[in-house]
């Protein structure tokens, strides 16, 4: 040791004898170090004279700490005046209860190595039995493990970890990824293509400082080359970081964005760019980038207010949980080893001769520069994404824009032709290897995929539900497992109930509990809202909020926008598949988000031509009479109105109101208990689908996919399936007769397709939703019952669908429309309200007030009569 000291002391002679700012942190660095070492020689003396050279500590060796046993934890720390650090230390009070540890300190050594050493020291003669240590430098830490290795005393590093010295574990992310991550993102959002970019980086010294400098530069220089870094030695110094960036200001005319390597310097930086005249909010042509490191709340109001532009959060919570656990593990005599997982979805690794737990990094799914092409077909160009744990990430797009897509990528269902996909902080594995695909990221979507003659239980655990040697599934032990997660979640289902028997939100529920029992903590929301009325939507919101809570990061896939201002983070558009805008949803109106989807501005979207009125003395064309139908089948009881041609009635009501069964009845799904269907005076055959088809009825259904098409016929095929014997001559039916009509539909309905033989099941939600419709008016129907015509579409799609039929209309087709988006309703000359099988009220003069129709629909009005809207 003492030939280190006098070592060192050269050393820093002679680095003094110049001043330059590099070299003055190198002094700095250096005078550090003498004064931990001095600290060390003097406690070591001073401990020695009083004991006579003997320890007085007791040594854990031997003598392991039982279960549910209390112990004493020392923690030192190098800040406590932080945010970062704030929420670090009420995390570990939390912890340190539920591991039955007795906190001593924290002591804080305030960036000083030799105070820190100190403090260690007089940690460990307070009686800590184990220490949780931030260590102010990687390398000057070395003696002061040392001697609490002498004591027999474990030390979890966190956060930061040494370079020399023995510690029993390193609680740490994964720091190269954030320096990645970070100046990624500035080359990716910064004015230009090519400038510097500043680091002000926190001191090399430290491997944190380090592996993020080293990752900055990495990924510019390996993907942005057109890009230069310029690094800023700070050693975590506010005022030192903060003049930093003064001179880069100053210096660089081309100055595109500044990393800051964590959060303090950032209202000094960003003062400093006012000072020199170059501050320009978030979104601006001359905004210079600005990018921290922490994720504390201080930063998120900066970001809402347009002033930061995203920041790498650290997972507070985890160093906390983790230090306290690995702690007490080496008081418990537990070991571990290179390669070991976790129960936290973690792996154990090797960092300078200590055991990491490598902990998640906090993106949950990151996809960069992805590309993928289908045929000739270029589905996505060049796209990156990135959720974060802990938030929900929108995504939107017209259909066909690449979200389909991305999410198959995502899954795992298909591979990039080229980009970079990550879950967590792991590689993408191979489409192979399933397992770990449902580990890391679930996807529920817009189809149900539980299995109906399954239990809730069984559901959650499908494929997954073990047995013993034997071979044998204890469905008692399974039954108990899913009633955990349920009460883990805070979900309230019965899980012996059959699948069958659940509403379509219980539904959702299963799904998202399977995800979430496998360990998953990516989850993809398609359309999630799409079958769900407005309190399970409420309900489902919550349930986000929870899980974002709980550290879980969401994409949520919506072409409702109101939901996205709701309950996201952040969004991202993409439009014909590439991303045009992604930001913080606090940034963007409404009108611009619109404008970002469809290229144009929304009020230059098609408007819906104004129905036209219907002469009183006009013979209806399809009448309903006292109908009434079983409440097994979805309550209908008595109810009557009539459609005349050219007439486009909207009947409107909250799921499970009858509305869509009313609709299976005139279709011939439903065969009713009483009343009468009367088209053109002549009575419809109650049950008997191909009866009302040769009346002219046709039908939108409200599931395309279980009713609205056949996924593995073509364009051509579906459009003109109900059809055939128009386009048959003896039975055989015509090719080009079939191909003129199917690209004339195709043309009028803006339908997406590489042509008319790709399969239906390939296209996009919106384009299969836009056959599904042309199938309908491919005949000219005399009547047209459209249930939910617009589900799961974007702007401009359900624009084009809504004309569409309005022109089905305007041609003489009756249009009864079953919807409760009251953009759809726009399109109809009449509104009747259902609650509960009845019709309660009548709406005959457009337009229609809002809100005195929603408060109908919620039944809270009076169900008394039908009555014409004032």
């Amino acid at each position: 040791m003492y030939s280190e000291f006098c070592i060192q002391y050269i050393i820093f002679a002679r680095i003094c004898q110049s001043e330059t700012r590099e070299e003055k942190t190198m002094k700095s660095k250096f005078a550090s170090r003498l004064r931990a070492l001095g600290a060390l020689v003097f406690v070591a003396a001073t401990i020695l004279a009083a004991c006579g050279g003997t320890s007085s500590t007791t040594s854990t060796s031997g003598n392991k700490l039982a279960p549910g046993a209390n112990f004493k934890l020392g923690v030192s720390l190098t800040f406590n005046n932080t945010d970062f650090w704030t929420n670090y230390i009420s995390y570990e009070t939390k912890f340190a209860s539920q591991y039955d540890a007795t906190l001593i300190g924290p002591l804080v050594a305030n960036n000083d190595a030799a105070k820190q050493i100190t403090d260690i020291h007089t940690l460990i003669q307070e009686g800590a039995q184990a220490l949780i240590v931030n260590p102010v430098d990687s390398a000057a830490i070395a003696p002061a493990l040392d001697y609490a290795a002498s004591k027999n005393i474990p030390v979890v590093s966190v956060d930061v970890a040494p370079s020399s010295g023995k510690v029993f574990m390193i609680v740490r992310a994964d720091n190269v990824q954030y320096g990645q991550n970070s100046c990624k993102f500035i080359a990716t959002h910064a004015t230009g293509t090519s400038g510097h970019i500043a680091i002000l980086e926190g001191d090399l010294a430290s491997v944190n400082g380090k592996d993020r400098t080293d990752g900055c530069n990495q990924v510019i220089k390996s993907s942005y080359p057109n890009f230069q870094t310029v690094e800023y030695a700070t050693k975590w110094d506010t005022p030192t970081a903060v003049s930093d960036a003064k001179t880069a200001l100053s210096t660089y005319s081309d100055l595109r964005g500044i990393y800051v390597e964590w959060s303090a310097p950032e209202d000094g930086i960003l003062a400093a760019e006012h000072a020199a005249s170059k501050f320009s909010p978030v979104g601006n042509s001359s905004h210079i980038v600005l990018i921290g490191n922490d994720g504390t709340p201080h930063e998120h109001a900066l970001i809402r207010a347009n002033q930061l532009d995203a920041s790498i959060s650290q997972p507070a919570n985890s160093y906390a949980q983790y230090a306290i656990f690995y702690a007490r593990a080496a008081l418990e005599g537990k070991t571990y080893s290179v390669g070991q997982s976790t129960d936290h979805k973690s792996t154990i690794v090797n960092l300078l001769g200590n055991l990491e737990d490598a902990l998640p990094a906090p993106s949950v799914g990151v996809a960069q520069g992805v590309w993928k092409a289908f045929g000739e077909t270029q589905a996505l160009r060049d796209v990156s994404l990135d959720v974060m744990a802990g938030e929900c990430h929108g995504l939107v797009g017209r259909n066909g824009a690449g979200k389909s897509t991305l999410v198959a990528i995502f899954t795992g269902l298909i591979r990039p032709d080229r980009g970079v996909v990550r879950l967590g902080a792991e590689a993408a594995p191979t489409l192979a290897d399933r397992a770990t695909w449902q580990r890391l990221v679930a996807c529920v979507y817009q189809k149900s995929m539980v299995v109906p003659s399954l239990t809730v239980a069984e559901n959650v655990f499908l494929n997954r539900a073990t047995g013993d040697d034997h071979g044998i599934v204890n469905w008692r032990a399974m039954r108990s497992r899913a009633r955990q997660v349920m009460l883990d979640w805070g979900f309230d289902l019965d899980v012996n109930r059959l699948a069958r028997d659940l509403t379509v939100e219980q539904r959702q529920v299963v799904e998202i509990a399977r995800a979430l029992s496998v360990g998953a903590r990516f989850l993809i929301l398609d359309e999630p809202t799409a079958s769900l009325e407005k309190a399970a939507i409420e309900r489902l919101f919550e349930r986000i909020r929870r899980l974002k809570g709980s550290g879980v990061g969401i994409l949520y896939i919506s072409h409702h926008l109101e939901e996205i201002y709701d309950v996201c983070d952040r969004v991202t558009v993409l439009r014909d598949g590439e991303r045009v805008l992604s930001t913080s949803v606090g940034e963007i109106k409404q009108d611009r988000l619109v404008e970002a989807m469809v290229g144009i501005a929304p009020q230059q979207v098609t408007e819906i031509i104004a129905p036209m009125r219907v002469n009183a003395s006009t013979r209806p064309r399809l009448e309903i009479s006292h109908l009434s139908v079983p409440a097994t089948l979805g309550p209908v009881l008595d109810v009557s109105f009539s459609v005349s041609p050219g007439e486009c009635v909207g009947l409107v009501g909250l799921q499970g109101s009858g509305t869509a069964t009313v609709a299976d009845a005139v279709v011939g799904l439903v065969k009713p208990v009483s009343g009468e269907i009367r088209l053109d005076g002549k009575p419809i055959h109650g049950g008997r689908v191909d009866a009302t088809l040769r009346q002219s009825v046709t039908y939108v259904p409200e599931d395309r996919h279980a009713r609205g098409f056949v996924p593995y016929l073509g364009v051509g095929e579906n459009l003109t399936l109900c059809i055939l014997d128009r386009l048959s001559n003896w039975g055989v039916v015509s090719r080009s007769g079939r191909d003129r009509v199917a690209a004339s539909l195709v043309e009028q309905l803006g339908i997406v397709t590489s042509g008319l033989d790709q399969q239906v099941g390939q296209l996009s939600g919106g384009n299969q939703q836009k056959v599904v419709v042309g199938r309908a008016l491919a005949g000219q129907p005399a009547v047209l019952v459209a249930v939910t015509p617009t589900v799961g579409v974007d702007v401009a799609a359900k624009e084009s669908l809504l004309n569409v039929i309005d022109a089905a209309r305007d041609g003489g087709t009756a249009v009864l429309l079953v919807s409760d988006d009251l953009e759809d309703l726009r399109i109809c000359t009449q509104l009747l309200v259902m609650v509960k099988g009845r019709l309660v009220k009548e709406y005959s003069q457009p337009p229609w007030d809002r809100h005195e129709l929603i408060a109908a629909v919620e039944g809270l009005e009076p169900t008394s009569t039908r009555e014409g809207s004032e």
